[in-house]
C-alpha cells in the first residue's frame, strides 16, 4: 500500500483536526527529524488572496527564533492544499493540560506567563502579531517550557474572517486588534480559572461599554508578587509599540 504523500514529505498518521485545518506527523526528508505538518481547510486554500499573503506570512514567521515559539522549517502547496512544516514538540497542549488537571497553580501561572511574554515581545519586536492566543495554541513541553503554534496564520485566518464587504477591517475593529495582540496572554489570570475565548472579541466587548469582568484571582497574585525576584520595571524593556515585554 503506497504511503501518502504531500509534496516531499510522508504523511505518517493525523494528528488532529480543527476549524483551520488538519495537523499530521511526518518526518522531514533532509534534516531527518519528526515534523508536524498543518493543512489549511480548504476555505482559506481556496482564496487566491488568502494564498498569496500565506507565503508572505509564512516566510516572516519562518524567520522568527525564540526556544517560545514553534519553529516554521516549511511552507508550500500541493495543488490545491496549502500546508505548513512545523518543529515537533513531545508534550501537549495547554487546554489538554487543564482538561485533566483543572488550573494552574499562581506559581506555575507566573511562570508561564514570563514565557509567553517573552515569546511574544520578539515576535512583536519584528512585527508579528498573533491574534489568537489561547491555551489551544500552547504546547507544554515535557520539560515544562511554553511554545506557542500558529504565528502569522491566526492573523491571516483573523482577517479573512473579519473582512467587511469593502475589504478592509473597520478601523475601530482594526483598534481592537491591537489591544488583543498586547493583552491575551493574561486572558487566563483575570478570572477564577484560566478563559478560552476569543481575545480579540473579549476586547472589543469591553470597548463597546460593557466592562464588567472578573477580580478574584488578584489577592493570589498579591502574595506571589511579593515574593517576585525583580519589580517587572527593572526586568522589562519597551516594545515598538509602547507596551513592556521582558
Amino acid at each position: 500500500m503506497a504511503t501518502a504523500q504531500l509534496g516531499k514529505y510522508p504523511i505518517e498518521a493525523e494528528l488532529g483536526r480543527g476549524a483551520m485545518g488538519v495537523v499530521y506527523r511526518s518526518t522531514h526528508p533532509r534534516l531527518e527529524i519528526p515534523v508536524a505538518i498543518k493543512v489549511l481547510a480548504e476555505q482559506y486554500s481556496s482564496d487566491p488572496n488568502f494564498r498569496q499573503r500565506f507565503h508572505r506570512e509564512a516566510a516572516t514567521v519562518a524567520a522568527l527564533n525564540h526556544p517560545g515559539i514553534v519553529r516554521v522549517y516549511d511552507f508550500d502547496e500541493d495543488g490545491p492544499v496549502l500546508f505548513i512544516v512545523m518543529e515537533w514538540v513531545e508534550g501537549r497542549s495547554m487546554r489538554s493540560w487543564l482538561d485533566e488537571y483543572g488550573r494552574f497553580s499562581v506559581d506555575v501561572s507566573v511562570d508561564l506567563l514570563q514565557q509567553l511574554l517573552s515569546a511574544v515581545g520578539i515576535a512583536h519586536d519584528l512585527g508579528v502579531v498573533h491574534r489568537d492566543i489561547k491555551p489551544d495554541n500552547i504546547l507544554i513541553s515535557n520539560r515544562g517550557k511554553t511554545k506557542i503554534l500558529d504565528f502569522g496564520i491566526s492573523k491571516l485566518v483573523d482577517d479573512k474572517q473579519r473582512l467587511t464587504a469593502t475589504g478592509r477591517a473597520p478601523p475601530r475593529r482594526a483598534a481592537v486588534h491591537r489591544a488583543a495582540a498586547r493583552g491575551a496572554a493574561f486572558a487566563g489570570v483575570r478570572s477564577a480559572a484560566p478563559v478560552d475565548c476569543d481575545p480579540v472579541a473579549n476586547h472589543g466587548h469591553h470597548l463597546e461599554g460593557d466592562r464588567q469582568g472578573s477580580r478574584r484571582t488578584l489577592s493570589e497574585l498579591r502574595g506571589v508578587l511579593g515574593r517576585f525576584p525583580l519589580h517587572a520595571e527593572a526586568r522589562c524593556r519597551p516594545a515598538s509599540d509602547g507596551s513592556c515585554f521582558q
